[in-house]
């Protein structure tokens, strides 16, 4: 990946290695036909790197579970990665499956949607990228407001572990 490309959009070369441990995990997933649990990668300085495989009972609990834990977690960065489709009118490219990866430097204002566009072969039994990662759009740093259920259930969780 072309850091000089990332870095003009904000993303560290730090930030660009969680996003790229999160897109390993996808692609393994997908290029072997399966459709992928969300998964939400953190790291914190001088410390390993964590990953937190989010299964709930939807995908879009799971992608809120994740921005929930990016707005209470401690790491500085974050890669929420989930499978899903990119029709961005203004990249004027057609709607397609992709892996979207939401992307947050906790220390920074805003966070970015990034996508890798996929293909699923005629068997679909395997799939194949489609070009590069691309920028989507910025997104704000996940905040407690609004999660209202989730929230409650989370600090239970929390509260077990």
């Amino acid at each position: 990946m072309d850091s000089k490309k990332y870095w003009a959009l904000g993303i560290s070369d730090q930030l660009m290695t969680v996003i790229g441990d999160a897109l390993e995990h996808c692609l393994v997933a997908v290029q072997g036909g399966d459709s992928f649990i969300p998964i939400l990668v953190g790291k914190a300085q001088a410390e390993p790197t964590t990953y937190m495989l989010l299964a709930t009972t939807s995908a879009e609990e799971a992608i809120a579970t994740g921005r929930l834990v990016v707005a209470n977690g401690t790491n500085d960065l974050y890669a929420l990665a989930y499978d899903g489709f990119v029709d961005a009118a203004s990249l004027s490219i057609p709607r397609s499956s992709a892996i979207n990866i939401e992307a947050y430097d906790r220390r920074a204002a805003r966070g970015v949607r990034l996508a890798l566009r996929y293909r699923l072969a005629a068997s679909a039994r395997s799939a194949s990228p489609i070009g590069n990662l691309i920028f989507v759009d910025e997104l704000q740093v996940p905040t407690l407001a609004g999660y209202g259920p989730i929230v409650k259930r989370y600090e239970s969780l929390r509260a077990e572990q």
